[in-house]
């Protein structure tokens, strides 16, 4: 007798599901084992990854933030890859490659404060021509990236190239370095100058035969040269970095990388990896390993803290705080991946990344039910499995299947809005202007769902971000204490995004730094709290704007948001409204300091740091009016639901993680960049990576070792 299929119900429509079903899919006869329905509040996928083209608005991209994908998204590159791949693409769509849809950049601006003067830092990142996306799997060992920072130290102080620091990287150091080595007495008349390189090239070979030979007696010998680094530095140059921007610049850097190295060798973290890290927090790990109060104070420590919003309950004011494990995975990772470090994309998020993953599963014949809201988890009454899954029916349809997707320019993606009129309530939703995303709203539902054990599914992929679960998952955190600790010690913060078009080019407005073609301006060290700034003017001729009223500019915002009231009851619909002005007003404050950015963007001499705001482009010119008023028709965002909130790396939360297959409850599986995924910070990869390991506890694949960086420093 042949055995029936069986259902697999995936809540919530984020990265973290798709990636499971995605997952699930790729195996050619899936279709004979199982029927797979993914549930969505809503009319749009992605979770914090979705995007919108507002037909209000010149078609204009709206994000949740800044997203831009890491050189060590690996897992993520190659789900994506293989979605272009396989997707039947429309004849005029424009972006059907990779290479089309990823830019890849190796520039980032710092912002450095000497003296309470604010300056400029550009800097080029190390990178090589290989594509994320392309050839196989592997993943560098520890020694591998050890070699790769004592080259980059060498490479910072002379300038002269070891065979992995990338060209272009080379020739952009070079041209500093020389300036001031020739300019800077006493740096030139010191004897020690000779064979400081000499020493900076020791380290370079000694890591070099460690990463061959893995002969632990060498590790003695590499710290020994590196103490004479930093001595020589301490002695040499502490006295004049104050006042010298570019020895202040090479010594942090030094101090810096010569920490990392440091560090990973006296914890041992060869043998005993990065999870006993995980109590102790990043500035702390960094201080005990000998980083400077200087290097501290700049910019360079922070910037992966600053791009994951590790400010615990997003008190910018604060300092930041993140897992010593999580900082590391994440720089180390980071330094020994393929290609560019960073890559933005030639669309919205939506349109790049999330549209193709979900018409691909679509022709596999997965099932998506748009405008379900999950209620309630009910468990059965021995309490080991889910016994029923409540779900709100926001909307019905018109006809059998909702068609989400619009095509602006050739391109396809979500609206920030749904289409009205494949809904019977359209009409009613579209004039009293309901948010069918937002859990602050005053729509009662049109009917009820239930989801049954054995009749509607058989197996449970849980794929709701954490901050809901204390919403819909009531009876399993009181029932499991895992699951109380998890969603007590796992942290969650919301966060705040605006974007700004400009009339002015960013030479027009001061920025004078040389980029390459594909390099674009960037930064996470801007005023808190939106300390993350990116520069996406390359998105506006495929927007919609009127010829006489394009802008020339684009730029995003982003940071944490800290509750500035006690998160209220959802009946306070006014809540969401409160916060969005709230938002605007922090992004008023924020452009009183973007002339550090663009020193040409003021109009008051007396205020020669503050954007002239006469300089917003409008979509609506007749209603624009004038200064501040043009703010009004900026994108702004307050992620406040419970869904949007961030999941924060906070020290010694990693063990309270739950894994994708271990929810303490048969039939349900977990994913979400909530889970432990060893990747255990909020990414588009830690939510790719929940997906694979989600896949892998139902039907074995991927394999663990297909997971990439699942098993890295794990330790032996």
């Amino acid at each position: 007798m042949k055995e029936s299929k069986k259902k697999i119900a995936v809540l919530g429509g984020g990265l973290s599901s798709l990636s499971t079903v995605f997952h699930l899919t790729s195996d050619p006869n899936w279709k004979e084992k199982y029927e797979i329905t993914v549930y969505q509040m809503g009319w749009r996928l992605g979770g914090k990854c979705a995007s919108g083209r507002n037909a209000n608005a010149s078609q204009r991209i709206e994000e949740h933030g800044i997203h831009v994908f890491g050189n060590f998204y690996n897992n993520l590159f190659h789900m994506v890859s293989s979605a272009y791949a396989e997707l039947n693409w429309d004849e005029d769509e424009p972006v059907k490659t990779m290479d089309e849809a990823f830019i890849p950049s190796n520039f980032a601006l710092q912002l450095e404060t000497i003296n309470g003067q604010v300056k400029q830092w550009p800097t080029w990142l190390p990178h090589n021509d290989e594509k994320p996306w392309e050839g196989n799997s592997f993943l560098p060992t520890l020694p591998d990236f050890l070699l790769e920072v004592a080259q980059i130290m060498y490479f910072l102080f002379t300038g002269k190239e070891f065979p992995k620091i990338a060209e272009t990287t080379t020739k952009t150091v070079e041209s500093w370095l020389g300036s001031f080595l020739n300019s800077i007495k006493e740096i030139k008349d010191k004897p020690e100058i000779l064979v400081f390189d000499k020493i900076l090239e020791s380290i370079v070979h000694l890591t070099e035969k460690f990463s061959k030979s893995n002969d632990y007696q060498i590790l003695s010998d590499l710290i020994s040269n590196l103490d004479k680094v930093t001595n020589w530095m301490f002695d040499s140059l502490q006295s004049s970095v104050e006042n010298n921007d570019y020895l202040r610049r090479l010594f942090i850097q030094l101090d810096y990388y010569g920490t990392l190295i440091r560090g990973i060798i006296k914890d041992d973290i060869f043998t005993k990896g990065i999870g006993f890290l995980d109590d102790e927090d990043y500035k702390d790990w960094l201080k005990r390993h000998g980083l400077s109060d200087l290097s501290m104070r700049s910019p360079i420590p922070h910037v992966p803290v600053n791009i994951c919003f590790q400010y615990p309950k997003g008190n910018s004011n604060n300092s930041p705080s993140m897992s010593a494990a999580g900082y590391l995975y994440f720089v180390i990772r980071q330094i020994v991946a393929k290609g560019a470090p960073l890559y933005k994309f030639s669309g919205g998020t939506g349109e790049v990344v999330i549209a193709p993953i979900y018409r691909v599963l679509k022709n596999r014949g997965v099932n998506f039910t748009f405008f379900h809201k999950v209620k309630n988890l009910k468990l059965s009454p021995d309490k080991k499995s889910i016994s029923s899954v409540e779900m709100e029916v926001q909307a019905t349809l018109k006809n059998n299947e909702f068609n989400p997707l619009v095509k602006i320019k050739g391109r396809v993606g979500w609206p920030s809005e749904p289409d009205f009129s494949q809904l019977n309530e359209g009409s009613e939703l579209q004039k009293d202007k309901i948010d069918l995303e937002s859990y602050w709203t005053n729509w009662k539902s049109v009917g009820e769902k239930v989801l049954k054990q054995k009749e509607d599914f058989d197996i449970l992929v849980l794929g709701i971000s954490i901050a809901a679960l204390p919403i819909i998952c009531k009876e399993l955190i009181e029932s499991n204490s895992r699951w109380r600790s998890m969603v007590e010690k796992v942290e969650t913060i919301q966060t705040q995004a605006f974007q700004i078009w400009l009339k002015k080019d960013t030479k027009e407005l001061g920025f004078e730094t040389k980029l390459s073609k594909t390099d674009f301006l960037l930064g996470a060290s801007y005023n808190n709290p939106f300390n993350d700034f990116s520069d996406f003017s390359d998105l506006i001729p495929i927007e919609d704007w009127q010829s006489d009223n394009s802008p020339k500019s684009l730029f995003y915002f982003c940071g944490p948001m800290q509750e500035s009231e006690p998160v209220p009851d959802f009946s306070e619909t006014s809540y969401p409204e409160r916060m969005k002005e709230r938002v605007k007003w922090s992004a008023t404050q924020a452009l009183q300091n973007f002339g550090n950015i663009l020193p040409k963007s003021f109009k008051n001499i007396t205020n020669p740091l503050s954007l002239d705001y006469d300089l917003l482009t409008c979509f609506d010119e007749n209603k624009a009016g004038s200064g501040i008023q043009r703010m009004n028709q900026s994108y702004i965002r307050a992620n406040i639901d419970p869904t949007e909130r961030y999941v924060l790396s906070v020290p010694g939360s990693g063990k309270y993680r739950l894994k994708a297959g271990e929810s303490g409850f048969d039939g349900l599986i977990l994913c979400g960049d909530w889970i432990d995924t060893s990747l255990n910070f909020g990414s588009a990869e830690t939510s790719i990576m929940s997906g694979m390991l989600a896949s892998n506890s139902i039907i074995g694949s991927p394999s663990l070792d297909q997971i990439i960086g699942y098993q890295f420093l794990r330790g032996n």
